[in-house]
């Protein structure tokens, strides 16, 4: 090789041989951490909000005998956590951020910026929830890589809004109560959303910007459901399972590919061949700009 031809190539080997270090390193070496554990005295009900601003995340089902067992690490801040029983309904809420602000739009502007590949790795939150009671959650994340296991918990509602994220949300056992609504709004990476058949939901809203996202609607459904997605410049891969009734409705531009197969089509309707045979059905309306939607099937 000529080097004189590429003049720079040294200052190119030393950063690409760091980042390859930071990535095979993983995590930085955590500075503090913080355990908080909030047992369970007769509440029939939890009402929880989560705000991460960036970090790792992980939430999975508990004890019984506890409303929340939390871990976090953090190099800065700790996280703000407040507890209390109104009525007969705990009220949860965290709030895990690297920068203090006074004002809510600051530390949404904060929490999308990060200036280096390892501030991901800087806060770490993990959380488990009673199955005991009924939960309402609301999840709102800034730049977020993590799992959420919701299989198992008796979830009422679930709202999550995420900024930038590589996040598997998953129902991986049947919900025990009806699940009211399913809230998703998503922006730029990666997003899974999986056995969502399991959930029990009556409603499942979602909102796709510039991202790519599976959304795996299979399951054990137990009820007719209603969904509305909406996407923008997205890709949408969207699993339908086969044993429930399918009606599904797409608006969408000329700049939008759409595929789907194993269906027939009235008037703007595609249906599965059991529509209006099978026990439970699901209707589904899609608005789409300017992206990519594949459906496949699944037995």
């Amino acid at each position: 090789m000529n080097f004189r031809r590429f003049p720079h190539w040294p200052v190119f080997w030393i950063i690409g041989l760091s980042l390859c270090g930071l990535l095979l390193a993983g995590p930085p070496d955590r500075t503090s951490k913080l355990r908080r554990i909030i047992d369970w005295s007769g509440e029939e009900a939890l009402h929880a909000r989560i705000y991460v601003g960036t970090g790792l995340f992980y939430l999975m089902p508990g004890s019984s005998k506890r409303i929340m067992e939390g871990e976090f690490l953090f190099r800065k801040i700790p996280p703000k956590i407040s507890y209390e029983v109104v009525g007969d309904k705990g009220q949860l809420r965290i709030r895990f951020t690297d920068k203090p602000s006074k004002k809510k739009e600051e530390d949404e502007d904060q929490s999308t910026n990060i200036s280096s590949l390892d501030e991901i790795y800087e806060n770490e939150c993990n959380l488990r929830f009673t199955p005991n009671i009924p939960i309402s959650l609301i999840l709102e994340f800034g730049v977020v890589k993590g799992e959420v296991e919701l299989g198992g918990l008796q979830m009422e509602k679930l709202k999550l809004s995420v900024g930038v994220s590589g996040l598997d949300v998953n129902f991986q056992k049947p919900n025990p109560i009806i699940m009211e609504e399913i809230e998703v709004e998503a922006g730029v990476g990666k997003l899974q959303l999986e056995n969502l058949g399991n959930a029990n939901f009556s409603y499942f809203k979602f909102d796709g910007g510039l991202g790519s996202y599976e959304v795996d609607l299979s399951g054990d459904f137990r009820q007719n459901a209603d969904v509305d997605i909406n996407l923008g410049l997205g890709k949408l891969l969207l699993y339908l399972p086969r044993s429930i009734g399918v009606r599904l409705k797409v608006n969408k531009s000329f700049l939008t590919s759409f595929s789907i197969d194993d269906v027939y089509k009235k008037n703007n309707y595609y249906f599965n061949e059991n529509w209006g045979k099978a026990p439970y059905s699901m209707d589904i309306r899609i608005d789409a700009g300017i992206g990519r939607i594949s459906i496949e099937w699944v037995d």
